[in-house]
């Protein structure tokens, strides 16, 4: 059975807030169109638990990739978000228990770079989207202005 708590959110970036090592943290996330999560649900048979993709360290590790001038098509690798870390939900912030940083759930295989279908590239292009029309441009930009764009989405983010 795949986790359900977050199915009546909206397609679009969420704000995610949890405690790591007794520290407040926050990111962005991404809640996957149902076209994106179905192609990542047929292509390798698993899913995203709430269709929820936790792109930043693969964000962070394609853009500097970029700024060395090479290409990045690493699979996605992150966190899943299911519904046993879900204390709440408020708006479009997602507040987290102190089980979603436990050991073995910050760095998983969240989506192939070698998905059938092209599925990998539309989740890509989804997120690229995505960020673009919430006025990041993941093109022309370093990782470093990602994190201060973030920081100021987050701060206003309901």
């Amino acid at each position: 059975m795949f986790d359900r708590k977050l199915i009546n959110l909206n397609p679009g970036l969420i704000k995610i807030a949890f405690p790591f090592r007794g520290n407040p943290q926050e990111e962005l996330a991404l809640k996957l169109s149902p076209k994106a999560a179905d192609l990542d649900l047929l292509s390798h048979q698993r899913g995203l638990p709430n269709d929820v993709l936790c792109y930043r360290f693969w964000l962070r590790d394609r853009m500097k990739m970029q700024d060395l001038g090479e290409n990045y098509s690493g699979a996605f690798m992150g966190s899943n978000l299911r519904d046993e870390h879900i204390e709440r939900v408020e708006g479009r912030v997602v507040f987290l228990n102190d089980s979603f940083s436990e050991k073995g759930n910050i760095a998983e295989l969240l989506i192939p770079s070698n998905l059938p279908y092209t599925g990998f590239f539309t989740i890509r292009d989804e997120l690229y989207d995505v960020l673009k029309a919430e006025g990041f441009n993941t093109d022309k930009s370093r990782w470093d202005d990602y994190k201060k764009w973030e920081a100021e989405k987050l701060s206003a983010f309901k």
